[in-house]
């Protein structure tokens, strides 16, 4: 069974104006879902905690106790990470 996450993957055989892309709920969860669980994985790798909000508080919370659904970790371990173009502020 396809998930959020497979489905958002497929590119689009047309291109979409930004507006057509926003209206996508299902894109856009699937891409913030995956981003955080590529966080959870540099964390992990890196043996850093993640901070986190809980009951209105500041927490670390160990990488390692975040489990990682097997569909979102086999897709985000398989497919490059976007790549964007370096920030240069104005002068």
């Amino acid at each position: 069974m396809a998930t959020a996450a497979d489905k958002s993957a497929q590119p689009s055989t047309a291109k979409r104006s930004i507006r057509e892309i926003l209206k996508d709920d299902g894109a856009i969860q699937a891409a913030l879902t995956r981003g955080f669980y590529r966080a959870v994985l540099r964390h992990r790798a890196g043996n850093v905690p993640m901070v986190m909000m809980r009951d209105g508080k500041m927490v670390d919370v160990d990488a390692h106790d975040i489990p990682i659904p097997e569909d979102i970790l086999t897709h985000i371990t398989t497919t490059p990470e976007p790549q964007f173009r370096k920030y240069t502020p104005a002068k």
